[in-house]
């Protein structure tokens, strides 16, 4: 009976102490011993946080015994992890140093969402990323991250590769770096083989499933991204990366930092050359890209310059492999086939696909207190270039060549090379007002962006080219889109559990094309865009695009 007892009462205590929860209390100070009000507290892995009162104090409650990393920070203060046990009330004073200068983190934080924010996310950071990267594009790196799905057109990761998320293509995924748009304009795309090795310039990629928050750029359902370069590197480095794979994969990478300068200033860089022959035939990739940074740093206020580059040519391999042939050969090309004079299947050596890219970007950061600060960035992205392709015994009338007459034989069709161009040019502002104060955390941003593209195709050679002549120009359009946007969006922290979120977002988009696309008539007359053409007042039918959008959500 004693036994009994004495068993119920252990399994009574050790039910206690299983359903037993504890807090973790205390101070949050300056060096000075001055109370920091509104500091954030928050507990590693979860969404749980609070805020310091007007004495510096905190609680955390509801806490079961277990070992935890309690998270503190501040604006303008460096940021401390302390790991805490629980197994009984616990109180922690916590002492934080001020900083020299305003942290990188505040360029972006008005794309980015917070952590009490009803958002599906998750952040892969720089340590992360350096153990993935091995010159493939960004989307192989996300590859781990929830939801994602890759894949590449050359089989290696390195050259055109995409994803999906939640089953959602890039068209829908919006994208940005340091709170600038990425995504293309018209296309809706982004196309990572114009940044290759970007990856080693990164601080950290926030993801962003869904919906997600109002941010710059082009609306998403799929996903939000948002990239964040390099931040402050308080000492001098140098580093040279070398990869080999297989497929004769390689990249080679240097990198190199000043440090931090009298207190203020930073320089970084780096230079990459990647190179793969492809799992896919003749899939094979060259590309190039450097990336600098010049930064000035204050308690208040930041300014930072990027400049970033990517120079791509590779050999076309977009095309896929049809079910019947990927069952014996797995990696065919069909791109760049054609038949010689002595019916002899060939492939044109310059199938390829070539492009630059470069971006300029600045942004301004200050802080008006603790609570407040402004940021304005400005950025400006120009790209060049084109695909060239060999087009097999092709109608004379789609390149506006006239039809050739030997003999009695009257010759409708040629072999022909063709390059379709793009030569563009985006840039704008973007800003935000940021206010953080205990309870309340509100972003008032917006942006206005202007992007204009030319399209145009042209005849490098053709085996009876009759009335043209080297790079006979047969089509050409432009487009100018507009996209201008105001946000608002807000968090109210209720309680230690509960929280309110709101999200508005204003925009307004303008877009006009004009000109004549790549495509004829069977009748060989030019088929114009009517579409997209720009019309004047009098015409009846505005093909002028104009669009409003309007979004409120609420968690």
């Amino acid at each position: 009976m004693k036994k009994q007892l004495f068993l119920l009462a252990l399994l009574f205590c050790g039910q206690l102490t299983m359903f037993s929860q504890y807090a973790i209390h205390g101070t949050v100070k300056d060096e000075k011993g001055n109370a920091l009000i509104g500091a954030n507290v928050v507990v590693d892995g979860t969404s749980y946080g609070v805020t310091t009162n007007l004495k510096g104090e905190f609680l955390l409650k509801s806490l079961r015994p277990g070992d935890y990393v309690i998270h503190f920070s501040y604006v303008g203060f460096e940021p401390l992890q302390k790991p805490v046990s629980v197994t009984s009330d616990v109180s922690v004073d916590v002492v934080l140093t001020a900083k020299v200068y305003m942290a990188d983190e505040v360029i972006i934080s008005a794309v980015r969402a917070g952590d009490n924010m009803p958002v599906t996310k998750s952040t892969i950071n720089k340590e992360d990323i350096a153990a993935r990267n091995l010159g493939q594009d960004i989307p192989y790196l996300m590859t781990l991250a929830p939801s994602v799905v890759t894949s590449s057109d050359a089989g290696t990761g390195i050259g055109y590769t995409n994803f999906r998320i939640r089953g959602t293509d890039l068209n829908r995924i919006n994208i940005t770096v340091n709170g600038i748009p990425l995504n293309d304009a018209e296309s809706h795309g982004v196309f990572w083989v114009n940044m290759p090795d970007f990856a080693s310039s990164v601080e950290n990629i926030q993801i962003q499933r869904g919906v997600g928050t109002s941010t710059q750029g082009g609306g998403a359902f799929g996903a939000t991204i948002n990239l964040q370069t390099l931040s402050i590197n308080k000492k001098p480095y140098a580093e040279i990366a070398n990869s080999v794979g297989s497929f004769n994969s390689f990249k080679h990478s240097v990198s190199f930092g000043s440090g931090l300068i009298n207190d203020h200033f930073t320089f970084d860089g780096r230079l990459s050359k990647i190179t793969s022959d492809g799992f896919i035939d003749r899939a094979w990739s060259k590309l190039k890209s450097f990336y600098v940074s010049g930064a000035y740093y204050t308690d208040k206020t930041l300014v930072k310059v990027n400049v970033f580059s990517g120079n791509e040519a590779t050999y076309q391999a977009w095309d896929g492999i049809p079910s019947d042939i990927l069952k014996t050969n797995r990696t065919y090309n069909g791109i760049g086939a054609y038949y010689d004079d002595n019916h002899q299947l060939k492939y044109y050596d310059n199938e390829t696909d070539n492009y630059q890219q470069d971006h300029f970007q600045l942004h301004m950061s200050h802080a008006f207190s603790e609570a407040f600060n402004v940021n304005l960035s400005a950025h400006y992205t120009i790209g060049k270039g084109y695909y060239e392709q060999y087009k097999d015994d092709d109608d004379l009338y789609k390149y506006q060549l006239n039809n050739v007459i030997i003999g009695n034989d009257t010759i409708t069709s040629s072999d022909i090379i063709r390059r379709k161009w793009l030569d563009n040019d985006f840039y704008g502002l973007t800003w935000s007002l940021n206010y953080s104060y205990e309870n309340i955390s509100a972003v008032l941003g917006g942006g206005w962006n202007q992007y204009y593209g030319e399209h145009y195709g042209r005849v490098r050679w053709a085996k009876f080219m009759s009335n043209g002549d080297m790079d006979h120009q047969y089509y050409y359009s432009d487009g100018t889109k507009i996209d201008f946007n105001v946000f608002a969006k807000a968090t109210y922290k209720i309680s230690d559990q509960l929280s309110a979120f709101g999200d508005l977002q204003i925009r307004k988009i303008g877009q006009t094309l004009k000109g004549v696309d790549d495509k004829l008539q069977y009748d060989g007359n030019l088929r114009e865009k009517a579409r997209v053409r720009s019309l004047k007042k009098e015409d009846s039918c505005p093909h002028v695009s104009q669009l409003s959008t309007y979004s409120v959500k609420f968690f």
